[in-house]
C-alpha cells in the first residue's frame, strides 16, 4: 500500500494535476491570481456552478479543497490539500486539523467495516493577506471505491 499527500494545487505542485481531473471540484487558473476559480462540474442543491476569488472590499473570498482519492495503482490513497490561494491553502490544512469539522465528516465517508471511501470537501474562506481566518464547508461528496 502507497499513500501520498500532496499540498497544493496544481498550479504549484504538478504532482497534483494527475489527480485533479478525476474531481468534480476543479481547479481553473487565470493569469491573475484572484481571477481564479473553481468549476463545480455537477452541481447539487443550492451550489453554485463556479467558485471565485473575491478580490474586492478588505477581506478576500477565496477557495480551497480537501480530496481523497485512490493513488494510481489503486493500492493505497492520495490526500490533496489544495487552494487558490495561500491562504485557501492554509484553510484547508486548518480544516484538516479541525477535529471538531472533520470528526463529523470522516463518519459520512467512512463505511461500516472502518475503510474511507474517496471524498471531496469543498472550503470557503476569507483571507487577510496570507492569513485565512475564517473558513467554512461550502459543499461535499463522497464516492465508492473501485475496486
Amino acid at each position: 500500500m502507497q499513500n501520498a499527500i500532496l499540498l497544493g494545487s496544481s498550479f504549484s505542485n504538478p504532482w497534483a494535476e494527475l489527480f485533479e481531473k478525476a474531481l468534480n471540484f476543479e481547479f481553473y487558473y487565470e493569469p491573475h491570481p484572484n481571477a481564479s476559480h473553481i468549476v463545480n462540474r455537477h452541481p447539487q442543491g443550492g451550489e453554485l456552478p463556479i467558485y471565485e476569488n473575491d478580490a474586492t472590499g478588505p477581506s478576500h473570498r477565496t477557495y480551497a479543497l480537501i480530496g481523497l482519492v485512490p493513488n494510481l495503482n489503486n493500492t493505497g490513497w492520495v490526500l490533496l490539500v489544495e487552494g487558490l490561494t495561500m491562504a485557501g491553502t492554509q484553510a484547508a490544512v486548518d480544516t484538516l486539523f479541525n477535529r471538531s469539522v472533520m470528526g463529523p465528516l470522516l463518519g459520512q465517508f467512512r463505511n461500516a467495516d472502518g475503510s474511507f471511501n474517496p471524498f471531496e470537501i469543498l472550503i470557503e474562506t476569507r483571507s487577510f493577506g496570507s492569513d485565512s481566518p475564517q473558513a467554512g464547508i461550502v459543499a461535499t461528496r463522497v464516492y465508492k471505491k473501485h475496486s
